[in-house]
C-alpha cells in the first residue's frame, strides 16, 4: 500500500477542508439567506471561522509532524552520539594496533639482527673470549636502540676487567682496578637496574671515583646481567641510557639482555671445554710422542721441534689461524708410524739396506692410517701422510709433485729437514747451522716447496728460531 508523505497529507487535508467548506457553506446559506447584505455578513462570519478552524487542525497536524521528527532527531542524535563513541574507540583500536605494528617490527628486526648474529657465531668460533665479547657488546647496543651507551667485563680473581664499551672511555676504563666486591647486586639471578652505572661508587677510594667517573659519561640509568658458567660469574654486561634521553629500558629489552647473558654463558662454556679437551688432546698426543722417542732414541724432541717450526713457518706464509693449527698438530704426529717400524731398523747404526729402506718408508702411510680412524685428527691425515714427498715428484709414498702435494706437508717437509739435519742421528752427526742452511738453499725448487723454504729462510734472517721451543704454549687461540 502507498504511503503518502506528511506534507502531501497535510497539503491534502487542507484542500479538501477548503474546497469542502468553501463549496458547502455556500450552498447551505443561500438555502437559508435571501437577502445579499446579511448574506456577505455571514459569508465574512464564515471566513473567520474557517480560519481558525484550519488553523486548530494544522496546530494538532503540524505539532504531530514537529513531534515525530523531534523524536526522529533525537533517535539520529544519540545513534550519531553511539557512532562518534563508536568511532572514538575503532580510533583507539587503530592507535593501539599501530602502536602494537610497530613494537612487533621493531621486535622483528631485533630478533632478525639476533638471530644473524647467533649464525654468524659458527664463523666467529675461532675467535677468543675478549674478541667475543667485544663483538658482543656492539651487536646487543645495535640490537636495543634504547641503550645510547654500554661495557662489558670480564671478572678474573676477584677483579674487574674492562674488555670494551661504546660511549665510555674504554682505556681509561681499563687502568682503573675495581673489584667484583664493589659491583651492585654482584651474582644476583637476572636484570638489574640502577642510576649508579652497576657500581657502588661510594665503595670505590677518591681517586678511583674520580678517575671512574671522568670515564665514564652521564647516565639516566643502567641495566646489567651477569655472566654465568656453572653458578661462577665469569664477567657482566652493563647497559645506559644517556641523562637527558626520553627512552626507558622496558620488558623486551629486558628479555633480549637475558638471551645475550644466556649466549655469552654458552660460548664460555664451549670456550673452557674446548681448551680442556685441547689441553687433554696435546696431553695425549706428547703421551704418544714421548713412548715413540723412548723408541727411537735420537729422536727426543723431534717431534715437537718440527710442530713448532712448522707452525712458525705457517704464520710467516699468512696462513688462516685454522691452517697455523692443523700444521702444528700434522708436524707433531706425522712419525707416530715408527712405532710400527722394528727398533733394530729404527736404531740402527749402520747404512740400512734397501729392504729395511722401504720399511721405514711405510711410516707416513701407517702415521696417516692411525690418524684416519681418529675424529679430531682424521682431517690432518692427508698431510702427514704426504710429508715426505718431494716437489720434484722424487718422494714418497706416492711421488706427489709441485703442488699436488698439500701446502700442509710442504711446510713439514722443509721443518723435518731441518730438526733431522741440525740433531745427531744413529747414522751421522747433526750439521752445522750454516750448512743446514745451505742444503734448504741448494734443493728449494728441487727437493722443498718454493714458498715454503723461502719463508723458512725469512725466518732464519729474522733470527726467529729461537722462539721455537713452547711457541705453542703462547699460540693465540690454540688451548
Amino acid at each position: 500500500m502507498l504511503k503518502l508523505k506528511e506534507e502531501v497529507k497535510i497539503v491534502m487535508i487542507y484542500l479538501l477542508i477548503g474546497f469542502g467548506w468553501i463549496y458547502f457553506s455556500d450552498k447551505i446559506l443561500l438555502l437559508f439567506i435571501g437577502d445579499s447584505v446579511q448574506l456577505n455578513q455571514l459569508q465574512t462570519y464564515k471566513g473567520i471561522f474557517y480560519v481558525i478552524v484550519t488553523a486548530i487542525i494544522f496546530y494538532f497536524l503540524f505539532k504531530k509532524y514537529l513531534n515525530d521528527l523531534r523524536k526522529q532527531h533525537q533517535k539520529l542524535e544519540a545513534k550519531n552520539k553511539k557512532l562518534i563513541e563508536s568511532n572514538k574507540k575503532i580510533d583507539t583500536i587503530n592507535q593501539e594496533l599501530d602502536a602494537s605494528l610497530k613494537s612487533l617490527e621493531k621486535l622483528n628486526k631485533r630478533f632478525v639482527k639476533m638471530i644473524s648474529f647467533v649464525y654468524s657465531l659458527n664463523e666467529k668460533s675461532n675467535l677468543n673470549e675478549e674478541e667475543f665479547l667485544s663483538d658482543l657488546l656492539y651487536n646487543i647496543i645495535e640490537i636495543i636502540p634504547e641503550a645510547d651507551y654500554g661495557k662489558i667485563y670480564l671478572i678474573e680473581n676477584g677483579q674487574c676487567n674492562f674488555i670494551e664499551a661504546v660511549g665510555h672511555d674504554i682505556d681509561a676504563l681499563k687502568q682503573i682496578n675495581i673489584f667484583e666486591k664493589s659491583l651492585l647486586d654482584f651474582d644476583s639471578e637476572g636484570v638489574n637496574f640502577s642510576k649508579n652505572y652497576s657500581v657502588n661508587i661510594d665503595d670505590l677510594t677518591s681517586a678511583k671515583k674520580k678517575d671512574f667517573k671522568k670515564a665514564l659519561k652521564n647516565i639516566k640509568e643502567s641495566m646489567y646481567i651477569d655472566i654465568k658458567v656453572k653458578n661462577r660469574v665469569v664477567g657482566r654486561i652493563s647497559l645506559d641510557i644517556a641523562e637527558n634521553s626520553e627512552q626507558n629500558f622496558n620488558q623486551g629489552t629486558t628479555h633480549i639482555l637475558e638471551s645475550f647473558s644466556t649466549l655469552a654463558s654458552s660460548f664460555f662454556a664451549y670456550k673452557r671445554f674446548d681448551r680442556l679437551q685441547g689441553k687433554f688432546t696435546k696431553e695425549l698426543i706428547s703421551s704418544i710422542i714421548k713412548i715413540l722417542e723412548i723408541y727411537d732414541e735420537y729422536t727426543k724432541g723431534h717431534s715437537e721441534n718440527v710442530a713448532n717450526l712448522s707452525m712458525l713457518i705457517a704464520e710467516e706464509m699468512g696462513l688462516s689461524e685454522e691452517t697455523v693449527l692443523d700444521t702444528y698438530w700434522a708436524g707433531m704426529v706425522h712419525d707416530i708410524g715408527k712405532l710400527l717400524v722394528p727398533v733394530q731398523i729404527l736404531n740402527k747404526t749402520e747404512r740400512l739396506e734397501e729392504f729395511e729402506y722401504d720399511i721405514i718408508k711405510k711410516h707416513p702411510v701407517w702415521s696417516s692410517r692411525a690418524l684416519a680412524d681418529s675424529e679430531t685428527l682424521k682431517h690432518i691425515s692427508k698431510y702427514v701422510l704426504y710429508h715426505h714427498e718431494r716437489w720434484d715428484g722424487y718422494g714418497y709414498p706416492e711421488g706427489l709433485a709441485a703442488e699436488d702435494i698439500p701446502l700442509v706437508s710442504q711446510i713439514i717437509a722443509v721443518a723435518d729437514a731441518w730438526d733431522a739435519m741440525t740433531s745427531n742421528r744413529s747414522y751421522r752427526d747433526s750439521l752445522s747451522k750454516e750448512a743446514a742452511i745451505k742444503e734448504i738453499k741448494n734443493n728449494k725448487g728441487s727437493q722443498f716447496s718454493p714458498r715454503a723454504a723461502a719463508a723458512f729462510l725469512r725466518l732464519i734472517d729474522k733470527k726467529e728460531l729461537e722462539a721455537v721451543k713452547n711457541k705453542y704454549e703462547n699460540y693465540k687461540g690454540m688451548i
